[in-house]
């Protein structure tokens, strides 16, 4: 039963205006009690956060009857416009906030203006033809450009799918936040919702109770029901707070970036579009305050293109100048050397062989031996293209043999 007129104006002019109250149903519901029904036909009003009485200011107490009927107070927690805020779990549906072409619906979407909401339904102009992406006004805006997917998913000018016409502002008063994104080109868009499939049509009659399914952005395919079909709710929008009526509130099924997800009913008819939510309820605007905001776009319930999946952008081919290979890495040149025989007597000749290592150029470095504890004369030798060199000279000592040491400096590093 809706309410009476005396009752709904108190509603609005008194209750509303109480600390904590967001909003109140527009139809009695049976009052619940400790979490059971009962027969008592009540009004109910929806809350920020329940709080003990005694912690409540007398003036911001919610009466306990309204023009002779009971109350029911029920917390709802705060309701905002789902803008996407991202979360680790988001991460888990990264498929849906990647670059679709042709976009199907219920992935990531946004005017260039936004972080990013989902694509709704498609829809067609019955006149002229067009074809669009039915989505919020709040992720579509109006006369800007449209991206999918949307801005804060890397969404930018090379992904424009569309341009906006915001149909139906949200505004205090109002029965929905609602937006047409009209394509660019036909193609680049598929009537199928992610998970869902194509719609069959459209409920305008949704009833409490009813069970709902949606598919959005950020938290995918989740399914609800229906608490309410005549709410009246408090939204907090980036530029304010607005009171929209004839509500749909649904237990919560919904996230931040899901905003613009079509809601479909178990026979895949879409009954209205998620545009609102709380921690523990989510919010639609209902299909036939739809039709009236927008009476000359009807929903596609056929399919218009090819299969889809997600692309990787294309991008013009740059070519670069060719750039010199960069200079090899710096090393450390060291050296390996053996002698030609294991003693010697002043005046025997001595050989040296060996090879230079981990040097860029092998060729025609200078090798130096020396041994100052025996008076060996100091020669060099200079190393060939594969990096071996042999020097010879001789002892000039008397007392032989002993043990003695031969110094091997490379351009002058030992």
């Amino acid at each position: 039963m809706h309410l009476t007129n005396e009752q709904e104006e108190i509603a609005q002019s008194v209750i509303m205006k109480k600390k904590n109250v967001l909003g109140y149903d527009a139809e009695t519901k049976k009052k619940v009690k400790d979490g059971k029904v009962t027969n008592i036909d009540s009004i109910v009003i929806y809350v920020r956060k329940k709080v003990p009485i005694d912690q409540v200011a007398p003036q911001d107490l919610v009466d306990a009857e309204i023009e002779g009927m009971k109350t029911d107070v029920i917390e709802v927690g705060a309701i905002v416009a789902q803008f996407t805020i991202p979360t680790p779990q988001q991460l888990l549906l990264v498929s849906r906030m990647t670059r679709y072409r042709p976009v199907p619906m219920g992935v990531s979407l946004g005017a260039t203006s936004v972080t990013a909401g989902s694509a709704g339904v498609l829809v067609k102009h019955k006149t002229d033809g067009r074809v669009g992406i039915r989505t919020n006004y709040h992720v579509s805006k109006n006369d800007e450009n449209v991206v999918q997917p949307g801005p804060i998913d890397g969404g930018g000018d090379l992904d424009k799918v569309g341009r906006s016409i915001g149909i139906s502002i949200p505004v205090s008063g109002g029965k929905v936040d609602i937006g047409v994104v009209v394509l660019d080109d036909i193609k680049l868009a598929r009537t199928e919702i992610l998970d869902l499939g194509i719609p069959k049509g459209v409920n305008t009659n949704p009833t409490v109770g009813m069970k709902l399914k949606k598919s959005g952005r950020t938290s995918g395919l989740t399914e609800g029901t229906i608490t309410s079909i005549s709410a009246v709710l408090s939204i907090q929008y980036n530029d304010g707070i607005k009171t929209l009526e004839a509500l749909i509130l649904t237990s919560k099924m919904s996230d931040g970036g899901d905003s613009g997800s079509a809601l479909l009913d178990e026979a895949n008819n879409v009954v209205g579009h998620i545009f609102a939510g709380s921690d523990t309820y989510s919010v639609g605007c209902r299909e036939d305050s739809i039709q009236e905001a927008l009476p000359d776009w009807e929903v596609v319930t056929t399919e218009i293109n090819a299969k889809y999946g997600p692309t990787a952008i294309k991008l013009p081919l740059r070519i670069e100048p060719e750039q010199a290979p960069p200079p090899p890495a710096p090393t450390t040149p060291f050296l390996s050397a053996t002698l030609d025989k294991s003693s010697y007597f002043s005046g025997d000749s001595i050989t040296i062989s060996g090879n230079i290592k981990d040097v860029v150029g092998l060729e025609g470095k200078l090798i130096l031996a020396r041994s100052s504890a025996f008076q060996m004369s100091p020669t060099s030798a200079v190393s060939d293209k594969d990096g071996n060199f042999t020097i010879k000279t001789f002892v000039r000592v008397v007392s032989v043999p002993t043990d003695f040491e031969i110094e091997l400096s490379f351009n002058g590093d030992p």
